[in-house]
């Protein structure tokens, strides 16, 4: 059985790009929930870095925001 990892460096790292993203879009949570279907109080804990979110999601969530994937995971800028 593998062992659970949490990576609280890329939760946070992922979230917090996801919301530059998000606000440069000018997308509200509100309107993110209404255009995507992610609802305001996970997407928030999301970009808090608080909700570890599946590749699909991840990919989802880059999508809605017209950035790639690789763009919210990377290390450096």
């Amino acid at each position: 059985m593998m062992k659970r990892i949490r990576n609280e460096a890329l939760l946070k790292r992922f979230g917090q790009r996801l919301r530059e993203a998000r606000n440069a879009k000018g997308l509200t949570q509100e309107v993110f929930e209404e255009e995507f279907g992610v609802d305001q109080s996970r997407l928030g804990r999301i970009e808090r870095g608080e909700a570890n979110v599946t590749l699909s999601s991840a990919s989802m969530l880059a999508d809605a925001v017209g950035v790639p994937l690789s763009q919210l995971l990377a290390e450096s800028e």
